[in-house]
């Protein structure tokens, strides 16, 4: 099984790196500025950068391009824009041998909520947000077929290193949860 990360805003980054160092699974990872590094003075900075040259739909376009090279079953995990432009992806009919996907803290997938997943995602949001109603998002997502979503207790960016708003003990819960929700869909499908 192939398991493709895609990061936030940073992109690439040692710290990010350091931070997926117990994650126990080869990963594929993927970033806004293809694997160029970039070296923001803060996450304002790097959001900046973000949108005037990226923007989610050329990143989500990158990384379905990633996703359709290689027809392996396959998990994808994004953070921040990466769940974003998961949840693009996710919604295109080519891309048919995802088995699941994770996306955490995603707040631009209030802007596109009619879009409708072609597999299964599970999406973290934060406690708050400071431009929406979180749990309003939340609620709205219930509807969505293949969608579970739910609210946290950190804050956007929890798990990057390089955050105002990374806790520790929460990136350790959230890769802990990943590790054994990765490794449950890898046994069932070494069973099948």
């Amino acid at each position: 099984m192939r398991i493709v990360i895609a990061t936030d805003i940073f992109g690439k980054t040692p710290e990010f790196s350091r931070c997926l160092e117990s994650f126990p699974f080869a990963y594929h990872l993927v970033d806004p500025y293809q694997g160029k590094y970039q070296s923001f003075a803060d996450e304002h900075s790097a959001y900046q950068y973000f949108i005037n040259n990226v923007g989610i739909n050329a990143y989500a376009g990158h990384l379905a391009q990633v996703i359709q090279a290689d027809e392996s079953p396959t998990v994808v995990i994004g953070f921040s824009v990466g769940a974003a432009a998961l949840w693009q992806a996710s919604a295109m009919s080519a891309i048919n041998h995802v088995v699941a996907g994770f996306g955490y803290y995603g707040s631009q997938i209030r802007h596109q909520i009619e879009l409708q997943p072609q597999f299964e995602l599970q999406l973290v949001f934060p406690r708050t947000e400071p431009s929406f109603d979180v749990g309003e998002l939340v609620n709205q997502l219930a509807a969505t077929a293949k969608v579970n979503a739910v609210q946290c207790q950190y804050l956007h960016g929890f798990i990057n290193p390089l955050s105002v708003n990374f806790h520790p003990r929460g990136c350790a819960d959230a890769l802990q949860y990943l590790t054994k929700q990765v490794g449950r869909l890898s046994d069932s499908m070494t069973r099948t």
